[in-house]
């Protein structure tokens, strides 16, 4: 199990509607609020600084002054270990952020495949438990440069090899502190440092799921035809969906069932609790998705399925997949779902949190909410193994609050959102967006009531 352990804020200004946002990372992570505030826009953006963010680093931009810090502090410690910290911190997150301001329009249009101005973004209020240690391996086999990351079970360290009798080239420190970088922000939540799309990327399963799901093998036919009958002499990105939903489109048609996989047994929990049945694929190229229902013989197309079905057929495929994957996006989990799921899917979400999974949700759901506050509370009760056992709870059920942090998105007057970070107290957290709509409902039924 692993906790992230590093924690930073995404600070983001005059971004589509939002004036100004400052997100503290957690593992587990909800935008609650109003429809139309940027919720998806933000949690898009966030996902895109995690999956294609290592794009910024480019041997071109090594005249900044951020990087020379990084360069003449990497020339003067080659073959010492050596932890990162203080100031050497900063450093890195100096050249980090000069990254991100010369690519800021950029990392918008690829991730939107619109362009939508940004007037700021920063990392800000960076933090980890323990250093990042840079480790040497003399004479190690084959070329310098890396050898090897491990950042989990307390190891924290980045080795590469390395041989006193000549010297590293501007491109090849270039490349390696690229990779510590990246690692230092990017650690247990992203793939490590690479170009191109990587098979650890975070996972971002956008709103409308069932549309996609009864239309995916149409959706990927278009794709493809797009793609080989466009100018190859153009870069153009003739896609007419965001980045998130590309990839999603890209998983959903190729997944491979792994009996192994790390959360098949919260995938299990679904099918069993929730869908009474089995999603099933098969082999071909472009994957058919059929539901077996417990009572039935034959698979079902998902077409002629419950939505709750289809809405949830590409977290459970997701879960038993073979697919590696560091963090899950979820727009509106609650979608389609009865309140009696809505509490089981916030179960299964605090059930992949304590595996060591990072998951990260857009919500308008209360339900959702009261659960995860229910689980915290229960955590810290002093009758835990009591009430655990009255209401049929499991440790892999309950909630540190540590891990949790809640975003409200308003709208303002003049269109503008405003984002404000939920404070947890006694009970949870409190969202005022949901206890102000629930308070006017109630004093409308009881004003209707009265004759």
């Amino acid at each position: 199990m692993f906790n992230m352990d590093q924690r930073w804020t995404l600070h983001v200004e005059n971004f589509g509607k939002i004036k100004q946002a400052d997100i503290e990372i957690s593992p587990l992570m909800l935008f609650v609020g109003d429809n139309n505030s940027g919720k998806s826009y933000l949690m898009s953006l966030l996902w895109g600084l995690l999956t294609i963010g290592s794009d910024m680093f480019s041997f071109k931009n090594c005249n900044l002054n951020s990087y020379i810090r990084c360069d003449t502090w990497l020339v003067e410690n080659i073959g010492v270990e050596v932890e990162i910290k203080d100031d050497k911190l900063d450093m890195f997150i100096d050249w980090f952020n000069d990254l991100l301001k010369i690519n800021k329009n950029k990392l918008t249009s690829q991730i939107f495949n619109y362009s939508i101005d940004i007037g700021k973004i920063e990392i800000r209020n960076y933090k980890r438990r323990q250093p990042l240690k840079i480790q040497w391996e003399e004479d190690a086999p084959g070329l310098l440069g890396l050898l090897s990351i491990q950042l989990r079970d307390g190891l924290n360290t980045i080795k590469f090899s390395y041989n006193s009798r000549r010297k590293y080239t501007t491109e090849e420190r270039f490349e390696m502190l690229a990779h510590i970088c990246w690692e230092l922000f990017m650690e247990e939540i992203a793939a490590s440092f690479s170009s191109g799309r990587s098979i650890e990327d975070p996972v971002y399963l956008p709103a409308s799921r069932t549309g996609f799901m009864l239309s995916y093998k149409s959706l990927v036919r278009d794709a493809i035809s797009r793609s080989f009958s466009q100018n190859v002499n153009k870069v153009q990105n003739n896609s007419i969906f965001t980045l998130p939903v590309n990839y999603f489109l890209q998983d959903i048609s190729g997944f491979e069932i792994n009996k192994r996989s790390k959360y098949r047994n919260i995938a299990d929990f679904i099918e069993k609790n929730m869908l009474n049945g089995k999603i099933v694929v098969d082999d071909m190229p472009v994957s058919n998705i059929a539901f077996k229902a417990e009572d039935l013989k034959e698979s079902m197309p998902l077409y002629v399925t419950s939505s709750v079905v289809s809405e949830l057929a590409p977290l459970v495929l997701l879960l038993k997949s073979s697919l590696k994957y560091n963090l899950l996006i979820i727009e509106e989990p609650e979608a389609h779902l009865h309140p009696k799921y809505q509490v089981l899917i916030a179960k299964a979400m605090i059930r992949l949190i304590n595996a060591g999974l990072p998951v990260w949700i857009t919500t308008h759901s209360d339900i959702i909410l009261q659960q995860i506050n229910n689980m915290i509370k229960l955590n810290k009760h002093s009758s835990k193994e009591t009430l655990m056992s009255k209401f049929n709870y499991e440790e892999k059920d309950l909630l540190d609050e540590d891990k949790v942090n809640v975003y409200q998105f308003s709208t303002l007057s003049d269109d503008k959102t405003e984002i404000q970070k939920l404070e947890k107290g006694e009970y949870g957290v409190v969202v005022p967006t949901f206890n102000e709509m629930l308070a006017e409902l109630l004093e409308e039924t009881k004003a209707f009531q009265e004759d």
